[in-house]
């Protein structure tokens, strides 16, 4: 008899990348699935599986006190045999389910204990403090999935084994048709702020215009600043004209857009988790064939630099990242090849369905304790 699993988050969207277009494919064939996210439409999903749409709040309050009994009374009907969650204030939800019978797994997709330092919203001491005791009991009850090796030094001490699920890109992507754009593009996918190189690609941007009057740098993603706080960065008037911002755009379109580009950057600050954690979007520049400018920490270097397949770079350096896109304008056929490195380790290794097999038989393992 297939098992029932709920997938659940308080935070991520209907169209989450991994949730959606990653871990529920991996696991349909196997298993019941009904997922729960935010203001999620049946049409964001291209497998069977049963869809709850839940309310989204700002303030993690709001989501405690309102989104949990529509959670609770969601599910009641269903009694999931596995409940998988994404988000650490979902711990004293599962925690009820496993009262009731339920296995529960916690994917741990950020090492908070670092981040806690800069989130600028949702970290009052009493936050901070229901995270640090809710964890630790966590870590006593619950299965955990990581998606960084990292996370196991902070998780050192489980009360069962955890498994690594990378977020690798989906190899097989189709690159026929490629053609560059006439103007030499760059690609940005992701969440925008500062911390995660806007401003060293802003001002990059206006030394490399000294050198090449004609270019372009396409941002995808949620802006996280105000039109007013992105005036105020230094050199943004300026650099305008080359930046184009399409806000948050569907993940296949973002890879058929970003195919055409010359490189694709990922210039994180050495802040929070970000020199632990590898961002998901050098691996979906890798996947459409083009090559990666990233930060130049120890992580990033041994798949970047060690497979050739782009540079990395000191995210506060603009002069270094400026000279890195005018030698990709100008060596386009170096950079093609780097691609096309960057494109093999995707296909062969570094790809989801390998990962997607390591979650099925961790989901295996997990039910044949019982």
């Amino acid at each position: 008899m297939r098992k029932c699993v709920l997938l659940i988050s308080s935070v991520h969207p209907g169209n989450d990348p991994r949730i959606v277009h990653k871990i529920i494919p991996a696991l349909s064939e196997h298993f019941d699935l009904l997922c729960m996210l935010p203001h999620t439409e049946r049409s964001d999903f291209q497998t069977t599986v049963t869809v709850k749409s839940l309310p989204f709040f700002t303030w993690i309050g709001w989501r405690i006190l309102l989104t949990y009994p529509v959670i609770f009374w969601k599910s009641l009907k269903v009694k999931p045999d596995i409940i998988h969650f994404f988000v650490p204030e979902l711990i004293p939800f599962a925690l009820v389910y496993q009262w009731l019978g339920a296995t529960v797994i916690y994917e741990v997709q950020e090492n908070l204990y670092q981040k806690l330092s800069i989130k600028k919203k949702n970290n009052s001491w009493l936050f901070r403090n229901a995270f640090y005791f809710f964890d630790k009991l966590a870590r006593k009850r619950f299965h955990f999935i990581f998606t960084e090796d990292a996370y196991l030094r902070e998780y050192s001490t489980l009360s069962k084994e955890p498994i690594v699920i990378h977020n690798f890109s989906k190899k097989g992507f189709n690159r026929s048709g490629k053609v560059e754009s006439k103007t030499p593009s760059f690609i940005y996918s992701g969440v925008i702020t500062c911390d995660r190189g806007l401003g060293t690609i802003i001002i990059a941007c206006n030394i490399l215009k000294r050198y090449v009057t004609d270019f372009q740098v396409h941002f995808f993603g949620h802006n996280r600043l105000k039109t007013n706080e992105m005036r105020r960065i230094e050199g943004f008037e300026t650099a305008e004209p080359h930046l184009v911002f399409h806000g948050y755009t569907e993940y296949h379109e973002v890879l058929e857009k970003g195919k055409s580009c010359l490189a694709g950057l990922a210039v994180l600050k050495n802040t929070g988790d970000y020199q632990d954690s590898y961002p998901s979007k050098i691996f979906d520049y890798m996947g459409i064939g083009i090559p990666v400018i990233t930060s130049d920490f120890q992580l990033y270097k041994k798949i970047v630099e060690a497979n050739e397949c782009g540079f990395c770079i000191d995210p506060d350096d603009a002069n270094s990242l400026a000279e890195t896109m005018k030698l990709m304008i100008e060596n386009r056929q170096d950079a093609n090849r780097m691609g096309d490195r960057g494109y093999h380790l995707v296909q062969t290794t570094h790809n989801w369905e390998n990962e997607a097999t390591r979650l099925r038989n961790y989901y295996h393992q997990v039910i044949n304790e019982y």
